[in-house]
């Protein structure tokens, strides 16, 4: 025989010998895989039918009438509380009169604000709008806007717009919008500002 021969007969021996081990292998871990694989389909079988359990049940529930709930009352305590904060109507001239004299106060520039009242039909309660242009440094406008909600404990400062014309300009400009809530009633009319 050849000795291209003899490797090809040793080459296929051992193939073969190779071939035996990888299918002892797979004998082996077969058992263990279908095993493995039993045991993960009964668990999600198991899951599913659990699932199914929670869904009927919701569906049961949702075909039984529901009865009319009555209302709850609101928390009369926390409604008299919040009512009871609330400016009046007819302060309204003397609340903005506070506002610039906190302004000035705090050396606050402001100039002509733009006003507005609006009834919240919902709330049962006025809307004093207050829409103000001011100028100053940075922490008198800060301290301004402190003083006046420490000062008028129904207003709520909501749109702080700030500029400054250059980094190292000290001055800011800035639109400061105000809302006064107000129980709900005639207000008095909104002159200049002093």
């Amino acid at each position: 025989m050849t000795p291209l021969r003899w490797r090809l007969v040793i080459w296929l021996q051992l193939g073969w010998v190779r071939c035996n081990v990888v299918t002892a292998l797979v004998a082996a871990l077969l058992p263990i895989g279908a095993v493995a694989w039993l045991l993960a389909t009964a668990h999600v079988h198991a899951r599913v039918d659990a699932l199914q359990q929670v869904l009927m049940d919701q569906r049961r529930q949702r075909a039984v009438p529901r009865q009319a709930v009555p209302a709850v009352p609101a928390d009369m305590a926390a409604l008299a509380a919040f009512t009871d904060v609330l400016g009046e109507p007819s302060g309204t001239e003397r609340y903005l009169g506070t506002v610039l004299a906190a302004a000035r106060q705090h050396r606050v520039t402001v100039a002509e604000g733009r006003y507005r009242i609006s009834l919240d039909a919902a709330a049962q309660i006025d809307r004093y709008a207050i829409r103000l242009p001011v100028s100053g440094r940075d922490v008198d406008i800060r301290l301004f806007c402190d003083q006046v909600l420490r000062a008028l404990p129904f207003a709520s400062l909501d749109v702080v717009e700030l500029k400054r014309s250059a980094v190292s300009e000290g001055m800011l400009s800035a639109t400061l919008e105000w809302t006064l809530l107000l129980h709900a009633g005639q207000t008095s009319a909104v002159g200049t500002p002093p």
